[in-house]
């Protein structure tokens, strides 16, 4: 990563404190007595502290021998790069060992075997220490406390918790009205204060340092979003930048805390997309709006969740890289706040690693961490010397945190998700109701866990599922009643899209992880209920299809977050994926003759379009607005789906089937919107769908009782 040059003079006061500067890589080299590809693999691995200069004229690279010194005192013991060990920390470049067979400088030829013995018992202690600092974990904390803040009906969303450590501000969410700001006690009763009033989403509250301002964000979540200072108490608020993008992946249930104050009180760190395909962290003075970026993430990453120790010389992140992705970073900042070398990636605690926080006094770190939806707080020193450990709180999930690093008091988030499979049958005989009618919803595959996006088999005599009704996301299966639920299970996880059968029945395919980290394609025969990777690739694959003849498979996927809907043989290795439809999300249906598919975009308003995409090319057909991307189920004679008014949210919504000749009609509109997705039986009586429970949080208090 670059950083913008230093124009201090090496004689100022500022260069005097830093030590001599070296003006090369050579320089550095020969101060450190090593080659250049040495230093330059230490500066990757180690963050060895060089910088780099952007001004025409001027020379690529410079450090400063102060903070050369400086970094080869912190690396005794090193688990990152034990050759550091051979450079005795403290010393110069005059009397540093040199590597075995490279000419010692003049200095150290003349060093006693005395001093070369003690050197390698140096050597040997710091190794040592490196294998003792890769293996400890944290100190143990004691008894836990925990006890909850919040109990409202809705969800409480973003704590924060003000600098006395007396007060946490959050965002709430009743059912039906837009998320505001609220200011509470963190002891004691009372009711919670509303800071803001507008009628649009308020979010991601966090104090000033002097704790007389709150910095939050208003606006569509997952969309364009305004940056807001009001008063602690609050009143009428300032708007300090506008057109803040924070992140384009479907997460804004998990991440939060998208706002940091530098510690001067005068800039707020950001997160905002440089372009669609991604996101870095900024810093916005709230007088001015200038803006520095901080982070440079590669393509298709998202820089989120701030946060910062109280100089201001550590700043924690976290960094998305799939749509169940993300690790957490530590990037050093100078005291300009500018970036001071290359990020260091913390040891994950599981494929979603979010919200880091500091526990500043102990040099650790708290994490929300796990496989999405099952995130539990993990706590990890902050030089990645140990491995993470569970706080081991049992309930709910931990979906966010907030620090106080003066008590070391924690507020965490706690999320309880449901989701139920429903039945309701469809009208076979006359004319559908003038009116909207309820539908008659029947639960049939119901757990205290998540079960979704069932499918009928082309008989019509099963049901595929997805499930983690025993702690893992699994394909599950059971009768057309929902009676007797086998799980299919796989060493891998399974991701939630609705899983497809072949044409005979014997064989489903899905989506699950990979070993690369995106989502891959499966194939598993009901004979043996294992399943085997079809796709080998860097596309994140989402919902699949078989092809009319079974030959090929159809997925929408994103390559760097940009979709297409591509096909490719259903024979593992059989060849590479081939782009067709550029601009859609989601298949959900293959016309039998394989002239073309039923596939979904997001439109700009935010919708789901529903359209026939013939192949391999022609006139696009619109079918309907949908309020999900599976509202739609395609058979041999035609598709159904779910149509709803553009200017209704959910409902009221009217159940359409077209036949593939494009003769359309009406079965029955629906006063109430009957659940998320759709499938129909092959006798065309009833249809299975999915009700999601909306997500019920509140804010957990959580004390140590040794620090």
């Amino acid at each position: 990563m670059d950083e913008p040059a230093d124009s201090s003079d090496p004689s100022s006061a500022q260069g005097s404190e830093r030590g001599s500067r070296l003006d090369s890589w050579k320089e550095v080299a020969a101060y450190l007595n090593r080659d250049v590809r040495t230093v330059q693999r230490w500066e990757k691995m180690a963050d060895l502290p060089v910088r780099r200069l952007q001004k025409s004229g001027l020379r690529a690279v410079f450090a400063y021998t102060k903070e050369l010194d400086d970094w080869l005192q912190r690396q005794a013991g090193s688990p990152e790069i034990a050759e550091v060990a051979e450079v005795i920390p403290g010393a110069t470049a005059e009397t540093v060992m040199s590597q075995p067979g490279a000419e010692p400088p003049a200095a150290v030829a003349t060093t006693t075997r005395w001093r070369l013995g003690m050197a390698g018992v140096a050597i040997l202690m710091f190794l040592t220490a490196a294998i003792y600092l890769k293996s400890r974990a944290p100190a143990d904390w004691g008894p836990l406390i925990a006890r909850p803040i919040t109990s409202d009906p809705g969800s409480e969303r973003d704590p924060d918790i003000s600098p006395d450590g007396k007060y946490v501000a959050y965002s709430y969410e009743a059912p039906n009205l837009s998320m505001r700001i609220l200011v509470r006690l963190i002891e004691g009763s009372g009711n919670p204060r509303s800071i803001t009033t507008a009628p649009a989403n308020e979010w991601s509250p966090v104090w000033s340092p002097d704790g007389t301002k709150i910095a939050f964000l208003r606006g569509d979540p997952s969309g364009e979003v305004t940056l807001h200072l009001v008063a602690a108490l609050g009143g009428e608020d300032r708007q300090v930048a506008a057109g803040i993008r924070p992140h384009a992946r479907r997460r804004t249930q998990v991440v939060g805390h998208l706002l940091a104050w530098m510690p001067d009180g005068a800039n707020v760190i950001v997160p905002d997309r440089t372009q669609p395909t991604q996101g870095s962290l900024f810093r916005i003075n709230i007088e001015t709006g200038e803006r520095v970026q901080l982070t440079y993430p590669g393509e298709a990453q998202y820089d989120v969740e701030p946060s910062l120790s109280s100089d201001g010389g550590i700043l924690l992140f976290n960094r998305i890289r799939g749509e169940y992705l993300s690790d957490v970073f530590i990037q050093k900042l100078d005291a300009q706040g500018r970036p001071d070398g290359r990020p260091r990636q913390l040891p994950p605690a599981g494929q979603w690693n979010g919200t880091p926080r500091l526990l500043e006094d102990r040099r650790e770190l708290l994490v929300c961490a796990g496989s999405l939806p099952r995130l539990i707080l993990w706590r990890q020193p902050l030089d990645g010397s140990g491995s993470p450990v569970s706080l081991g709180i049992i309930g709910d999930y931990a979906v966010q945190s907030a620090v106080h690093l003066r008590s070391g008091r924690m507020v965490s988030r706690t999320s309880r998700s449901q989701a139920d499979i429903l039945r309701y049958a469809l009208r076979t005989k006359g004319a559908p109701s003038s009116a909207p009618v309820e539908p008659t919803l029947e639960g049939i595959l119901e757990s205290t866990f998540i079960d979704v996006n069932p499918v009928y088999s082309p008989d019509g005599s099963r049901i595929a599922f997805i499930s983690d009704r025993k702690g893992r996301r699994q394909l599950w299966v059971s009768d057309q009643s929902g009676h007797n639920p086998t799980e299919w299970t796989q060493t891998f996880e399974v991701d939630a899209p609705p899983p497809a059968w072949s044409a005979d029945g014997s064989k489903l395919l899905f989506t699950g992880e990979a070993p690369s980290g995106v989502s891959q394609l499966y194939v598993a025969d009901q004979s043996t209920r294992t399943a085997v990777r079809i796709s080998d690739n860097k596309l994140d694959h989402g919902r699949a299809l078989f092809s009319h003849d079974g030959k090929y498979v159809y997925s929408g996927a994103a390559d760097k977050s940009t979709y297409s809907i591509y096909r490719l043989p259903a024979t593992p290795g059989a060849g590479p994926p081939e782009k067709v439809l550029s601009g859609y999300t989601n298949v959900c249906g293959v016309e039998p003759s394989g002239k073309g598919l039923y596939v979904t975009r997001p439109s700009a308003r935010g919708q789901v379009e529903l359209e026939f995409a013939p192949l391999p090319s022609g006139q696009v057909v619109h079918l309907a607005t949908l309020n999900f991307a599976n509202d739609a189920w395609v058979t041999p004679d035609g598709v159904y789906y779910l149509a709803r008014r553009v200017d209704r949210p959910l409902a009221p919504v009217t159940l359409h089937f077209r036949t593939h000749a494009g003769s359309d009609k009406e079965l029955q509109e629906y006063s109430r919107y009957p659940g998320r997705g759709l499938s129909i039986s092959p006798d065309g009586r009833y249809a299975i769908t999915t009700r999601v429970v909306p997500p019920i949080s509140d804010l957990l208090l959580l004390e140590t009782s040794r620090r």
